[in-house]
């Protein structure tokens, strides 16, 4: 991974924590029960998971291309 790219990641992951912060926030203002806020949270969580294992499967391919 080049020095670019560690940056790029970095600066993503510090833009995807301020947003789940935000988003967690958000819920509890509206009034969610802590069930919906950890359903939802769950859900957050599998599509960041989702779109790591796609993206690291993306980056193995092209480093075997």
């Amino acid at each position: 991974m080049t020095p670019v790219e560690i940056a790029a990641l970095l600066n993503a992951v510090t833009v995807l924590g301020r947003l789940a912060l935000e988003a967690l926030t958000e819920m509890k203002t509206t009034g969610l029960t802590d069930e919906e806020i950890a359903r939802t949270w769950a859900q957050m969580q599998a599509r960041l998971d989702r779109a790591d294992k796609l993206w690291r499967q993306g980056e193995v391919k092209a480093a075997n291309d």
